[in-house]
């Protein structure tokens, strides 16, 4: 499920990779038993290496595709982890969910969109109160910027931008935290592509 072919390579970007949100996350999630939602989870990262980290969190890991929520589903029972719930959907139509709608303290997301992009795919599903942390590479406070409108209509608001304990060859990685601040309108999240086609 992974183009690294390296074993040392392969646990440093992707495990070492997805600790490193932990601090930040610890930081800003204030209730001991989280309810977590890992968008776009691909293989199960970060959510499967946060899951084994944080046994008391509890993660709903979602991909549009089948083998990769498939693997995860495998790995999980693997690892014996009883706080995974993998499920095949679309963002989209997840987010437009009564179940899971405003349903999760945080969302989490990594290499999946620009940040105008996550944010609608994303705050829909986090309670007022809550975050979306989206793992980022260097430097991205031009592309934060163009996402603060999105943000804010979307009901959140960028809370940080913080460097994590990570590095690639442009330097440290970062994750931006997005608080929930009012209820996200009704007719977001739009229907499916449309985000990604026309980003707000």
């Amino acid at each position: 499920m992974s183009a690294i072919r390296d074993p040392e390579e392969s646990f440093s970007r992707h495990v070492l990779d997805s600790l490193a949100l932990l601090p930040t996350m610890e930081k800003h999630l204030d209730v001991s038993h989280a309810r977590l939602v890992d968008v776009g989870c691909g293989p199960g990262l970060p959510g499967l290496v946060l899951a084994v980290a944080k046994p008391e969190w509890k993660f709903t890991m979602m991909d549009a595709q089948a083998k990769r929520i498939a693997f995860v589903q495998e790995s999980a029972h693997k690892l014996q982890l009883n706080n995974i719930q993998a499920v095949q959907a679309r963002a989209e139509s997840f987010g437009r969910e009564e179940e899971h709608r405003e349903a999760y303290d945080a969302a989490v997301a990594r290499a999946v969109a620009d940040t105008r992009v996550l944010a609608e795919l994303c705050l829909p599903l986090v309670r007022v109160g809550g975050y979306v942390f989206a793992a980022k590479g260097v430097e991205p406070h031009d592309e934060i910027q163009n996402a603060r409108g999105a943000v804010e209509l979307l009901g959140g608001h960028v809370h940080d931008v913080a460097e994590v304990d990570s590095q690639c060859e442009q330097g440290a990685r970062t994750v931006v935290v997005i608080g929930k601040i009012q209820t996200t309108p009704e007719k977001y999240p739009r229907r499916e592509g449309i985000p990604n086609k026309r980003p707000l």
